[in-house]
């Protein structure tokens, strides 16, 4: 669904079986080409997905879109979600 196109067969639950997996290997493994154009797929994904500061963005949104503890915002002092300059959210930090 991410990547806009099936890369790869979906093999879950009931799907999932021993000959489903050797058939998606066998197909891999006896075409070199196709091999190395779902290597190819999976990392233009992995890029998009991961891209730079991605983590970064989905943790500074999702900060966003949290809602202020009360005594919270810029004058609260440093906590373990703020980084060491004065009051920034760090993205990083474990929301407890």
């Amino acid at each position: 669904m991410i990547a806009g196109a099936r890369i790869v067969p979906e093999l879950i639950q009931g799907a999932f079986t021993p000959d489903a997996v050797a058939s998606a290997l066998a197909a891999l493994l006896d075409d070199p080409a196709r091999a190395a154009a779902t290597r190819a797929e999976w990392t233009a994904l992995r890029a998009r997905l991961c891209g730079d500061g991605a983590f970064d963005r989905a943790a500074a949104a999702v900060l966003a879109a949290a809602p202020v503890a009360p005594g919270g915002g810029a004058d609260a002092q440093a906590s373990p979600r703020t980084s060491a300059r004065a009051g920034e959210r760090n993205p990083r930090a474990v929301i407890s």
